[in-house]
């Protein structure tokens, strides 16, 4: 699906690339490449060029039939796509490349393939790169008991220790949950594989747990020498990637469903500092007042997320 379609989804890219935006200008500009999972949408690739400058665009597919779909729809001449598996083809798309921002988009869980991704990456990508990773973190997909979760990490978290799959099974009970505990384990994994090569040093960037359809968690890091670790580590003290660049600190987002004729009138009275309002006092709209909820999220998000509003409310500029 298009993740244009995808408010959450949609919302979570644009402040992405936003952030990496300004990133890019405290690590002097680096010419970033970009490899992702474009489909035959490219919503990403699209946002990867106008905001972080790239070129070089590679766009893995697995399906042969989507392979061919993306390659009619490229939308630049420079995207290349790679058809076949990302465990077989991505060694290949990193081969040879210069500093490149990576997005392991996956719409499964997290399973050996996803970890053998991670550990290509982390070895092959020259400083400074960042390498995101996105994930399904639907619990049924894990295991509906504490023992079939606890046998999942035997199998897919394999570095960890049996305590410690006990303890992932425990505090996995519910999507949000099992995020958080995931993306632990993720980070620690590829913090030890960048500690296996020399002058390689890892930072957390952010850590995001989010649902348009399933729970999901995009979890992101810098690669790079010790040098764009320090610029970068000021750079999130600062707070210049806003309310996502959290590090390891997992931020949920749930960005309501609102219309755009709703979204103005709420900008109309959150603007004017009308205090709390409802549904209900809302003439000529006629909603349903059991959505306010709806409402206080919004208020409460832009309230909290005011310096980065224009990300947040990307969602609402495209009809979903």
């Amino acid at each position: 699906m298009n993740y244009e379609l995808r408010p959450n989804k949609a919302v979570v890219r644009r402040a992405i690339f936003s952030g990496l935006s300004r990133l890019r200008e405290r690590l002097a500009r680096p010419r970033w490449s970009y490899i992702g999972f474009g489909s035959y949408w490219f919503s990403d690739v699209a946002m990867a060029r106008a905001l972080l400058g790239v070129s070089d665009i590679v766009s893995i597919e697995s399906d042969p039939k989507v392979a061919v779909r993306a390659r009619a729809n490229a939308p630049f001449d420079t995207v290349r796509v790679l058809e076949g598996e990302s465990v077989s083809v991505l060694p290949e798309a990193l081969l040879h490349r210069d500093a490149s921002v990576v997005w392991l988009d996956y719409t499964a869980t997290f399973d050996d393939d996803c970890r053998t991704d991670l550990q290509t990456a982390v070895a092959a990508l020259t400083a400074p790169s960042v390498l995101l990773l996105t994930v399904n973190t639907h619990v049924g997909s894990y295991g509906d008991s504490f023992t079939k979760r606890e046998h999942w990490a035997k199998q897919n978290l394999s570095w960890l220790s049996a305590r410690q799959c006990a303890g992932f099974a425990r505090a996995s009970s519910s999507g949000p949950e099992l995020a958080r505990e995931l993306a632990k384990h993720i980070h620690a994994y590829i913090e030890y594989r960048a500690g296996l090569q020399v002058g390689r040093k890892v930072l957390p960037l952010l850590t995001c747990s989010y649902k348009d359809a399933a729970h999901m968690l995009t979890l992101g890091v810098l690669v790079g020498q010790p040098t764009h670790v320090r610029i970068t580590r000021k750079f999130l003290r600062d707070g210049e990637g806003q309310f996502l660049f959290s590090g390891q600190r997992c931020v949920q987002l749930k960005a309501p469903a609102i219309t755009r004729r709703e979204k103005l009138v709420f900008d109309r009275c959150i603007g004017g500092s009308l205090g709390p309002i409802h549904y209900t006092d809302l003439d000529g709209l006629r909603l349903d007042p059991r959505r306010d909820q709806d409402l206080a999220v919004y208020s409460s998000l832009i309230d909290s997320y005011r310096s980065c509003a224009a990300e947040f409310r990307y969602f609402l500029e495209v009809d979903f």
